[in-house]
C-alpha cells in the first residue's frame, strides 16, 4: 500500500479533531483527595431503565422476565430464533438452579459446560450461543462485568458468535465506583474479569467499523426483575 500525502493529512486531521473533542489530561486528573475513586453525577431513572436504553444504543437485545423460572424458556427462545444447534454455558450452582442446560438439551440444543471435559476451546468455538451470568452490570455504559475461573471460562462469552447474559436486576449498579467498592469489600477475586459493552467492534486505520471480528457479533441480555439466582 502506498501512502499519499493527502491520505496522511486526512488521517491526522481526524485524529486532531478527535483530540479537540476530548478532555485534556490536566482537566481529567482526579482531585488529590479522591482516594482513587471519585463521585460522578448519576442521571435520572432507575438503573434498569438506563441500562436498557444504553444497551439498545450499543446494538444489544434485551429480554426482561418477571421471575427466575422464566430465564430458561427465554434462553431457549433465543437459541431457537437463531437456529442454534450447539451452546456453551457456565457451570455454576446458579446456572444449574435456573435449569438452563436441561432446557436447552430438551429443545434439541447440545449444551456443553466445563464439567464435560474434552477440548474446551473447540467446544466453545463450535457453539452458536454462549450463556453466562454476570458479576455486575454498569447501568450508564451497559457494561457487563464477568468474573472468570475454571467453572466460568471467559471463552463462553468470547468464542461463540452470540453471547447471552443472564442478569438479575439487583446486579445492575449505578457506577464503576460502586462495583469497585463492592469487589474490594468481598476480598477474594476471580482470576480475571471480562468487561463487555455490546457486540465486539473493531475499527481499522481508515475508521471503518466492523462488528463481530474479535468477539460475539450479537449480545443478548435476559434481565430478571427483582433479582433471581443467576448473579454468577
Amino acid at each position: 500500500m502506498t501512502w499519499q500525502r493527502n491520505d496522511r493529512e486526512l488521517v491526522l486531521g481526524r485524529v486532531r479533531a478527535a483530540v479537540r473533542r476530548g478532555t485534556s489530561p490536566s482537566r481529567a486528573r482526579p482531585p488529590a483527595d479522591a482516594g482513587g475513586l471519585f463521585e460522578v453525577a448519576v442521571p435520572p431513572g432507575t438503573p434498569l431503565d438506563r441500562f436498557l436504553a444504553r444497551f439498545e444504543e450499543l446494538g444489544g437485545n434485551a429480554r426482561v422476565v418477571a421471575s427466575s423460572e422464566e430465564v430458561a424458556p427465554a434462553v431457549v427462545g433465543i437459541a431457537r430464533e437463531l437456529g442454534a444447534e450447539r451452546a456453551a454455558l457456565w457451570e455454576t450452582p446458579a446456572m444449574r438452579a435456573l435449569g438452563v442446560r436441561a432446557a436447552l438439551n430438551a429443545a434439541g440444543v447440545v449444551a456443553w459446560s466445563p464439567t464435560d471435559g474434552g477440548d474446551a476451546r473447540q467446544a466453545m468455538a463450535e457453539a452458536a450461543v454462549g450463556v453466562t451470568g454476570v458479576d455486575a452490570v454498569l447501568a450508564d455504559t451497559a457494561t457487563l462485568i464477568l468474573g472468570t475461573d475454571g467453572t466460568r471460562p471467559r471463552g463462553v462469552s468470547l468464542l461463540p458468535p452470540v453471547h447471552v447474559a443472564v442478569i438479575p436486576e439487583e446486579r445492575i449498579l449505578a457506577t464503576l465506583a460502586e462495583w469497585l467498592a463492592e469487589a474490594r469489600a468481598a476480598g477474594a477475586m476471580p482470576s480475571a474479569y471480562t468487561f463487555v459493552s455490546g457486540p465486539s467492534r473493531t475499527a481499522d486505520i481508515e475508521l471503518t467499523l466492523t462488528v463481530g471480528v474479535h468477539g460475539p457479533g450479537a449480545v443478548y441480555a435476559v434481565v430478571v426483575r427483582g433479582g433471581g439466582s443467576a448473579a454468577q
